[in-house]
């Protein structure tokens, strides 16, 4: 993750280097980027970049965890806006809000998101992780709610991989939809 340094830069310039790296990995892929690229195209010194990030890897790690909270605080504004409604109505939302995200996210965000495929497996692994503790904390007390309401009659675990796996769908549709393998 970031060093501390990169977090105190202004606004604007941690931007700079999000867009630049972004575009870097989606035009070129985690394996094809090149830093030389990513700092000529933020306009900042190569001896800069090492100031804010380890290496490569640990930017593209940021920008995933980043893109990933993106969508999380989408689901967490739909989510407040239903605080009553049953597990469905909720479930349906947090789809839609997830839908959403894939319409509306920048084309090269969600080409680097594609490249998480390319990762080797403990990278993928510490990805997966993030991922499954923000969904554990999003959807375990959506089905806690739903069980102690008698509105589902289901292990925990079985309703979890539900909901999860059907977000991931979603994903995938869009991924394969742009890129022109369906209608």
């Amino acid at each position: 993750m970031p060093k501390q340094t990169f977090f105190n830069l202004h606004e604007d310039k941690r931007k700079k280097i999000e867009v630049a790296a972004t575009k870097e990995f989606a035009e070129f892929g985690f394996h094809g980027a090149r830093l030389n690229n990513i700092v000529k195209n933020a306009k900042i010194a190569k001896g800069s970049f090492y100031q804010y990030f380890d290496n490569l890897e640990d930017l593209f790690l940021y920008l995933v965890k980043s893109t990933s909270e993106v969508k999380l605080n989408m689901i967490h504004e739909v989510l407040k806006e239903n605080t009553d409604a049953d597990l469905f109505i909720k479930f349906e939302k947090i789809q839609k809000a997830g839908i959403y995200f894939h319409n509306t996210a920048n084309k090269d965000t969600l080409k680097m998101l594609e490249q998480v495929l390319t990762l080797n497996v403990l990278q993928k692994e510490k990805i997966m992780g993030w991922i499954k503790e923000m969904e554990e904390n999003e959807y375990y007390p959506l089905i806690d709610q739903a069980i102690a309401a008698k509105e589902i009659d289901c292990d925990r675990d079985f309703a979890y991989v539900l909901l999860s796996h059907t977000g991931k769908m979603i994903a995938q549709y869009y991924t394969i939809k742009r890129k022109g393998y369906m209608p």
